[in-house]
């Protein structure tokens, strides 16, 4: 299967719907752990959707991953100017406004007060992602797009790093998980993009390796599938057992819980690499609204948790157990049906990527 280095990977758009549909999945479910009670039959349901796609921000990273080192890895020199003018323009200008309308919309919506010092807020939360939950993306990300030059220049300069791209995230990700809980004491991990290091060194190589290693990867598809099926049965069994409280109390459980994990959204990038390409060769309309809800899936990010705000807020107020859970259903079905609406009425005006990106 040999490509051009610039040549674009269409199947990924699949993967990005895949991963887009994770990042609505756990937002949608997000109300479980307020508002269902553990002896409801329902919360097995939003326990294991939730958890199970916690894979989407990896996935999203793995794939910038994937796609900036097929993209720049081959090249003798790269343009850092119209690397860094492209990220400007359509990541952090569409971040800036969508911060802005979210800090108003909390502001004077919700709060009902637009102040001084509130503003002087906006701009400190604006540098750390945080105006919005679902913000704190973009500050991962930013911290990918600052190392990622480093990176290059190291796999070019360090043929044995290249070649032990992934040995070498292991490696980084295990010595930061335990500086990390015998000194450092960081809460917040999942900001730092140290956080998702093994998932950034999965990606860059097989990026670097795509024409080499594609098709022998989908060839053995199956087996990472197994694998990924398998190892998020046994994940999703541990949360299940730490929600409950039987794991036993030991440093071990913080352990095995880092095990577990990335080795389950390490296989779920892969696998879902693996089922894009398969589904992309049958095409089809499946395939094909898969595709745009992929290609839209920035657009997607930033605007449906304002439809999850309003449903919750004017919709989802019920007092019936049966309506309240399908109102949940509903609602993240809205909240995805209804970006993606907004991302096609806007998409080929001039100053759509003001809002949507690219």
């Amino acid at each position: 299967m040999e490509r051009k280095a610039t040549e674009r990977i269409n199947h990924l758009d699949l993967y990005r719907a895949f991963a887009i549909l994770a990042v609505i999945a756990i937002h949608g479910t997000s109300i479980y752990a307020a508002k269902v009670p553990k002896d409801s039959l329902f919360y097995p349901v939003y326990f294991f959707i939730n958890k199970g796609s916690m894979f989407a921000v990896p996935a999203f990273l793995f794939l910038s991953a994937l796609v900036l080192f097929y993209n720049y890895y081959p090249r003798e020199r790269n343009s850092w100017s119209g690397f860094w003018r492209k990220r400007m323009k359509f990541v952090l200008v569409p971040y800036f406004l969508w911060s802005l309308f979210y800090f108003l919309l909390l502001q004077i919506g919700i709060n009902r007060s637009l102040t001084f010092d509130a503003f002087i807020g906006f701009g400190k939360k604006l540098l750390l992602g945080t105006n919005y939950t679902h913000l704190y993306f973009i500050f991962v990300i930013a911290q990918f797009y600052v190392l990622f030059p480093l990176m290059l220049a190291l796999v070019k300069k360090v043929p044995a790093i290249a070649r032990h791209l992934i040995a070498t995230g292991i490696v980084v990700q295990i010595a930061f998980v335990f500086l990390n809980r015998s000194v450092l004491h960081i809460t917040t991990t999942g900001r730092l993009v140290i956080t998702y290091t093994l998932f950034l060194c999965l990606g860059a190589y097989i990026g670097m390796n795509y024409r080499k290693y594609i098709d022998k990867l989908y060839a053995n598809r199956w087996p990472w599938i197994v694998a990924w099926a398998v190892s998020g049965v046994v994940f999703l069994t541990y949360l299940w057992l730490m929600d409950h409280g039987i794991t036993w109390k030991s440093d071990l459980n913080g352990y095995l819980y880092n095990v577990l994990y990335y080795g389950y959204v390490s296989l779920s990038c892969i696998a879902l690499l693996l089922i894009s390409s398969a589904l992309h060769a049958k095409r089809g309309r499946l395939v094909t609204l898969l595709q745009s809800i992929g290609i839209g899936s920035f657009a997607i990010y930033f605007v449906h948790p304002v439809f999850l705000l309003v449903w919750r807020r004017y919709i989802q107020q019920t007092g019936d157990v049966i309506l309240f859970h399908l109102l949940t259903a509903a609602g993240a079905i809205a909240a995805l049906t209804l970006s993606w609406f907004m991302y096609l009425a806007i998409r080929k005006l001039k100053w759509a990527w003001l809002l949507t990106g690219k």
